[in-house]
């Protein structure tokens, strides 16, 4: 099926905790309805997404669904950017982009940093270091999947494991099209730590390692 123009795109990525006194399981299946009964939101983050799947709903190519964080993910391969998960959602957390060459925070929380940082792991803090690009390395968090420059790194007691030429090669596999996804080159050093995060990534989200990548792995030199 040939892509639209934009996708949509939701703007928090979960982290947040729970906020005490809830009854999760309680809470009705409608993101209107949630925040009817809780206009601050349900997590220590009040910006982020209620889980209730109002998005999810509305989507007539379920290109949505509720992750294991309690957060609306879209299926690129599925969202063909009709913009119905847009009008949905009541805290206004979903709109349409360009589904390649742009870079969109999945986070709205409008605090300033150190109180953003405490209201949610995953919380931007508006550095900026993602559209610049600029510095010799990088780490990306294999569990969370955030981006640290090298002295947020340092300051998290993180050792980086990307340096440039990895991290332009990771956002264009993430953000082309299926068809143009090996077109880029990089030195033979920036692959490896590409390769080296990428299994890292991987092996974290998986339930059992891929007997097919062990595979791989004896029968290449």
């Amino acid at each position: 099926m040939k892509r639209k123009k934009n996708i949509a795109v939701v703007h928090c990525s979960g982290g947040a905790k729970q906020n005490e006194g809830i009854d999760f399981a309680a809470l009705p299946k409608d993101c209107n309805q949630i925040l009817e009964q809780y206009p601050d939101g349900i997590h220590s983050c009040s910006y982020g997404c209620l889980g209730g799947g109002s998005c999810v709903a509305a989507c007539k190519l379920h290109a949505l669904t509720i992750n294991e964080k309690g957060v609306a993910e879209v299926d690129r391969d599925k969202c063909v950017g009709c913009g119905l998960c847009v009008k949905a959602c009541p805290k206004h957390l979903i709109s349409l982009e360009a589904p390649e060459g742009t870079i969109q925070p999945l986070c709205s929380n409008e605090q300033k940093a150190a109180d953003a940082g405490k209201a949610c792991t995953s919380s931007c803090i508006g550095c900026k270091i993602c559209e610049k690009y600029d510095g010799p390395a990088f780490y990306l968090d294999p569990q969370e999947g955030i981006l640290l420059c090298e002295d947020c790194a340092k300051k998290a007691g993180k050792t980086c494991n990307l340096d440039m030429g990895a991290l332009y090669a990771l956002r264009h596999i993430c953000l082309v099209e299926d068809k143009k996804i090996f077109a880029f080159k990089i030195s033979v050093g920036s692959l490896a730590k590409l390769s080296a995060v990428a299994e890292r990534y991987a092996l974290t989200h998986l339930d059992k390692p891929l007997k097919s990548y062990d595979f791989l792995k004896s029968v290449l030199p």
